[in-house]
């Protein structure tokens, strides 16, 4: 099916999670060593407060859908649409980066605006479906040129003037289980939760 997950009725909560794969040994002498094993990837869980079955099923009918975890969505997180920083401009990547850079250079923000993005904004660039978040506080100086750190690294290149989302991102997500239960209890209120993974 895709499409867009329904706006309405709203979770009640949203939680956005962080998963990064890791490998961690700590040796007798209590020395650590770390290393990444995999991709990192966001998972979304939404919690549904209890509502009449109207004005849950469009939600399951678009859940049942989706046949199981074979189709990929889209999905803003309300919390998320309206960035922290000042965000204005029509931001572009400036120059070519590649796999595994997380420093990004942007232009065409508004110039020399302090806090023109914020660490915990999220990012998405035009060629991407992955979801990128900041890491630190930026300002924009002369020509509306700023530095964004992101994490996790690119995971594909960046071309030179590919357009730069910063508000109202979408994530594109999958269910997390192709098994999803529809729960009722008298007089007739339904209650639900789901649980996304971030698809690209």
């Amino acid at each position: 099916m895709s499409g867009t997950f329904p706006t309405t009725p709203k979770p009640k909560s949203s939680d956005l999670i962080s998963e990064e794969k890791t490998v961690v040994s700590i040796a007798v002498s209590g020395k650590k060593q770390s290393r990444i094993i995999g991709g990192h990837m966001w998972t979304i869980k939404l919690t549904f407060p209890q509502m009449l079955r109207a004005t849950f099923a469009p939600i399951f009918a678009f859940v049942a859908g989706q046949r199981g975890q074979s189709e990929s969505f889209q999905i803003a997180l309300e919390q998320f649409n309206t960035p922290q920083g000042v965000a204005t401009g029509t931001p572009l990547v400036d120059g070519v980066h590649a796999v595994g850079d997380n420093t990004i250079l942007c232009d065409a923000f508004t110039a020399s605006t302090t806090d023109i993005m914020k660490a915990g904004d999220i990012v998405k660039f035009a060629s991407h479906t992955k979801v990128y978040m900041l890491t630190a506080d930026s300002d924009s100086v002369a020509l509306g040129a700023t530095t964004l750190n992101i994490v996790p690294p690119l995971i594909e290149a960046l071309a030179d003037n590919e357009a730069v989302t910063v508000s109202s991102v979408q994530f594109t997500v999958s269910l997390d289980n192709s098994v999803q239960e529809w729960k009722t209890t008298n007089p007739n209120f339904s209650s639900y939760s789901v649980d996304l993974v971030e698809s690209f």
